[in-house]
């Protein structure tokens, strides 16, 4: 969006200003660095639709990064880390777009691109990475082949070429296409027949192996892992990920193997390094948490025992965190354990300083919720209250709960406490109305209408289940009539392009026709 500014600075003059502080970087202290780029991000923002100034912003920012080592902006590629961070902070308000296509002009022949052209490629391609999309994944790989032209044309290629493929790797991975990221693999394997240099690395490997897990492929995954093992280069990072797949699978048998392979592989390689970390274990103690194997909760309360005890006898790197608990506690819930049980281990987090975390107060409640004790879920709640720690998804998990059990009133006094603290959300006015409409008398359905008008007036979208509860609040209290003018509303707003994107379904329709119907007993 473009900004007013009373003179507005031309390309030519802020290109200025940018090769005036590049000849100066090497003279810069961190914080001098830090003031100069805030320089440079004003400017950015009264230059509405000028790529190349952004572009070299880009660059700029990041030589900050790498002459200062007190700048707060990470520097390139580390094998245990992301490729390039900073590319997550910067907004495509245009620029960027604009940028990527003036990259990708045919106008030019190949080999015309210039030696500060080449080095914009890295930054933008990073950009669309991030962005996890079909869309963004499709740019990497465009960007990737105008600087395959540029270098088969005979321009000098960028220093670690690798690289750049290996994002493509990592954006069609990201986007949820690992077939994609595997013609990129396999380009590479054939290019590092011939050169070295392009073959992939571990990161390579590991951001495929992210891709399989990704989409739940764990034989690929696993072959994968079996490589890295075979080279002796590997990392606790790559066994992580392999981790996580499991884990979203809830297959955690196989996960607890995989654990007992690292520390094998540990001790053979006498690598400590590889030996499993607390993400280790938070990851396996997810995969029972979504395990459907009995016996879920107990082996859940033996990892966190475990860990437990190796951390007050010297291993403080395991001491388990706010997500151990949160795992721990979700597994033992749903192999259905007892609320003791569960508070027992509420009680251990609460005493090692997690009593604040919103998570855990969340899944307590909930499991009061479930168990059918709600007035202590809401003496959970007034106490979070009292500590400042009350979060929007505790109000929402103790409305959930009073939905349960139908008392509407009950549920009212925490609902008119979150609107005056305007904590309310899509997901607090959808419980409420559908609270309403399961009481069947035109006050309820009155109360409905009213919640959805306030709704809306908030800025938040109602989805069709809201729309239908309205309506089958007004034909369980034989008011027919009214919810077919609501579904006549509802309709005429949405085709005449003025709702809220929401139209009627089957449902819809279903609900109306039992109204008609219980008209006729």
């Amino acid at each position: 969006m473009k900004r007013k500014c009373e003179i507005e600075p031309t390309v030519g003059m802020r290109k200025l200003v940018l090769n005036a502080l590049k000849r100066t970087l090497h003279s810069l202290t961190a914080h001098e660095a830090n003031m100069r780029l805030l320089e440079i991000v004003i400017l950015v923002l009264q230059c509405p639709r000028s790529s190349g100034f952004v572009v070299q912003s880009l660059r700029v920012k990041h030589s900050l990064s790498v002459l200062s080592k007190d700048a707060k902006f990470p520097t390139y590629a580390h094998p245990k880390g992301p490729i390039c961070d900073w590319a997550e902070e910067i907004e495509d308000d245009g620029q960027i777009m604009d940028a990527t296509i003036a990259l990708l002009d045919n106008s030019g022949s190949p080999g015309s691109l210039s030696r500060e052209e080449i080095e914009d490629f890295f930054p933008l391609m990073m950009f669309w990475s991030k962005s996890q999309t079909a869309d963004g994944a499709s740019r990497v790989e465009r960007l990737l082949s105008r600087l395959e032209a540029e270098v088969k044309a005979g321009n000098m290629p960028p220093p670690n070429m690798y690289k750049y493929y290996t994002l493509s790797v990592d954006a069609w991975g990201k986007a949820g296409y690992p077939e994609k990221a595997e013609k990129i693999l396999f380009k590479m394997k054939e290019l590092g027949k011939s050169d070295k240099s392009l073959s992939p690395s571990r990161v390579t490997y590991h951001c495929m192996m992210h891709a399989y897990a990704k989409k739940g492929d764990m034989e690929n995954a696993l072959a994968l892992l079996d490589h890295l093992e075979a080279s002796s280069d590997i990392d606790i990072v790559d066994y992580n990920v392999v981790l996580a797949g499991y884990a979203k699978l809830g297959e955690a048998r196989q996960a607890e193997n995989l654990l007992a392979r690292m520390i094998s592989q540990c001790r053979k390689q006498k690598n400590n390094d590889l030996n499993p970390d607390i993400c280790s274990y938070n990851t396996l103690l997810d995969a029972w948490s979504k395990s459907d194997e009995p016996g879920r909760g107990i082996r859940s309360k033996e990892i966190l025992s475990t860990l437990i005890e190796r951390s007050d006898d010297g291993e403080p790197e395991l001491a388990p965190n706010e997500l151990t608990f949160s795992a721990a506690m979700t597994a033992v819930a749903r192999s259905g354990g007892t609320m003791e049980q569960i508070e027992e281990l509420w009680m251990e987090a609460e005493k090692r300083g997690f009593a604040s975390d919103p998570y855990l107060i969340s899944i307590l409640l909930d499991c009061y919720a479930t168990n059918s004790n709600v007035e202590k879920a809401a003496d959970v709640l007034a106490e979070c209250e009292k500590r400042g720690t009350a979060t929007l998804l505790a109000y929402n998990t103790v409305l959930k709960g009073l939905k349960g059990k139908g008392d509407v009133d009950a549920a009212e006094k925490i609902f008119q406490k979150m609107a005056s603290l305007k904590l309310a959300d899509a997901f607090s006015y959808c419980t409420m109305i559908a609270m309403h409409a399961d009481r069947g008398n035109e006050k309820s359905a009155e109360r409905a209408d009213e919640l959805l008008s306030d709704m809306r007036s908030a800025g938040l979208v109602p989805n069709v289940a809201t729309l239908n509860a309205c309506m089958n609040a007004w034909t369980k209290c034989g008011k027919v009539e009214v919810a077919a003018r609501r579904l006549s509303e509802i309709e005429e707003a949405y085709y005449s392009g003025v709702a809220d994107g929401t139209n009627v379904n089957v449902i819809s329709y279903t609900t109306l026709m039992t109204g008609y119907v219980g008209l006729l007993r």
